[in-house]
Formats: structure tokens, C-alpha cells, sequence
């Protein structure tokens, strides 16, 4: 009975490494992305939309965030914007509440969130575009940042955008969201 439980343990410490692991090279890959991001984001912004960047890393979002913290545009409205601000689980209530008051006003043009901080709970019907640094470890956390945007009030088809790395595992990630995903609709008759 003891051989069991030591082996039992061995490998839950084994597949608690292995996680360990992938969330160390997932960062990696989306520290490495943070440039190309930059570009394809300043890229929506100039075209006077707002956009939603979403990772689960702080770093990634915090270089993306003051990259764009002292650039200005108009919106899609005609209204002007400045700069970007971060919303991660460090962030009061009080001023979580603010940036995405004035996000939805038109007053910001860029949010970066992270997924664990902003996944749920909010609206941001004002952006159409979201961007991901890197994916959530389950197809709902996908949904529930998309989610974020297509909410009432939201009255424009939204893109999303997975900024995949070749060469990363990305597309490991990519492969067990699928996978996940099909589990789930196959569980419950819907695709």
C-alpha cells in the first residue's frame, strides 16, 4: 500500500513539473512576441479602432502597456484617445473600475489585461479587436476574454487575433485547446 502512494506521488510531482515547464516556456513565448505584437496592434490603433490585449504573463502586458502608454488617435466616433493602461490581479477594484469606465468612453486606446484579472466581470463593447500574447489553458478562458467584447451594447463583428509563434509551444497549446474543445462539444451535442 505504501509503493502505491509513493508512486501515486512521484507522479503527480512528475505532471506538476511538466506544467511548471509549459507555463515557463508559454511566458518565454509571449515575452518573445511582445515586438510583433507592438506593430500589428499600433497597426488596429491607427485605423481608429480600440483594442483588448489579453495574456496570462504581467511582463508581456506590462511592455505591450507602456509602449502605447503615451500615444494619442481618434476612435472609430471621432472622439479622442490616450495612451493604454494595465489591468492585471494587482489592480484595486477602485481603479479597475475607472480604465474600463473610460476605456468604454472612448478615452483610452488600448487595454491590456490579464487573463486571470479581466477575464470575467467586465464590458468592453467599445473594442472589436483582442488581441492574445499567449492562450489560456482551456477553451472557456478563450471564451470568457472573447466574451469580454462581444457584450451588449457591442453593435460591430469583432476579430480576435492569437498572435501564434512558430518554433514555441504555441502551437502545443493551440493543438490541446482543440482537442479540449472538441471534448467539450462532443460532450454536449454542440459544435
Amino acid at each position: 500500500r505504501q509503493a502505491g502512494m509513493n508512486e501515486d506521488r512521484l507522479a503527480a510531482a512528475e505532471r506538476g513539473h511538466a506544467i511548471v515547464k509549459m507555463n515557463k516556456l508559454r511566458e518565454m513565448a509571449a515575452n518573445g512576441k511582445v515586438s510583433e505584437g507592438i506593430k500589428i496592434i499600433d497597426t488596429t490603433l491607427n485605423h481608429n479602432e480600440h483594442a483588448v490585449v489579453f495574456c496570462a504573463y504581467n511582463d508581456p502586458l506590462k511592455a505591450v502597456c507602456s509602449h502605447f502608454r503615451s500615444k494619442s488617435g481618434k476612435n472609430f466616433q471621432g472622439t479622442k484617445w490616450h495612451g493604454a493602461e494595465l489591468l492585471i490581479g494587482t489592480t484595486p477594484k477602485h481603479k479597475r473600475t475607472e480604465m474600463i469606465d473610460r476605456f468604454n468612453a472612448g478615452k483610452i486606446g488600448l487595454l491590456c489585461i490579464g487573463v486571470g484579472a479581466g477575464g470575467m466581470g467586465i464590458d468592453l463593447p467599445i473594442a472589436r479587436f483582442g488581441y492574445f500574447l499567449d492562450l489560456p489553458w482551456t477553451p472557456a478562458d478563450f471564451e470568457q476574454c472573447t466574451g469580454r467584447l462581444l457584450r451588449l451594447g457591442q453593435e460591430r463583428d469583432c476579430q480576435f487575433v492569437k498572435l501564434l509563434a512558430d518554433h514555441t509551444i504555441d502551437q502545443r497549446m493551440e493543438a490541446i485547446i482543440q482537442y479540449k474543445a472538441g471534448i467539450f462539444a462532443e460532450a454536449i451535442g454542440d459544435e
